[in-house]
């Protein structure tokens, strides 16, 4: 573990930054402040995509300093996830920005926590419909808080992040497809 933290503390800690990330993207869609870019000339970003990760990473690097963080909008090295000798975080600051861009409601705050390339735990949070899903490793998954109908995740029994991965993206969706029944 991770500082003598508990992977529980880790799990709340995600879910606490999820919420208020979502509540930030929330305020910016509603406030009719949207502002777009494109990085790559061909991937929509928005200034809330860029504020909601500096918030989330900013907090991870202030709590956990020795952590390394792969972050789709801010840190997208993906040489991050060659090193398993310490925690990973894997963030999607807001997964369907194209969504977001376009005022559905279809998007999350995607957080992962992983040591020595395995996932341990993970917090999805939808703020528009207000849903939170989050999965401990040996603790179960919920949704907003009740235990899920499904059995205890299942973690990849290899690392979800290999260093041939092409996107961030891809490496989140590996994750979340580990606690597919």
């Amino acid at each position: 573990m991770s500082d003598s933290v508990s992977l529980l503390e880790i799990t709340d800690f995600a879910e606490n930054l999820a919420r208020e990330a979502g509540e930030l993207i929330r305020r910016e869609r509603d406030g009719k402040t949207l502002r777009t870019d494109y990085k790559h000339q061909t991937e929509l970003v928005t200034h809330a995509d860029v504020m909601a990760d500096e918030f989330i990473t900013g907090a991870i690097r202030k709590r956990f300093p020795g952590h390394r963080i792969l972050s789709e909008e801010t840190m997208p090295d993906l040489s991050q996830a060659e090193e398993l000798d310490t925690p990973l975080w894997i963030v999607d600051p807001i997964d369907g920005t194209v969504n977001y861009a376009y005022g559905h409601p279809q998007v999350a705050v995607s957080i992962a926590y992983a040591e020595k390339g395995r996932v341990q735990a993970g917090v999805v949070h939808a703020p528009f419909p207000g849903e939170t899903f989050r999965a401990t490793r040996s603790e179960g998954a919920t949704l907003n808080g009740r235990l899920s109908a499904t059995a205890a995740p299942r973690f990849p029994e290899t690392p979800c992040l290999p260093p041939d991965s092409p996107t961030p993206k891809t490496a989140l969706s590996r994750w979340s497809n580990a606690w597919m029944p």
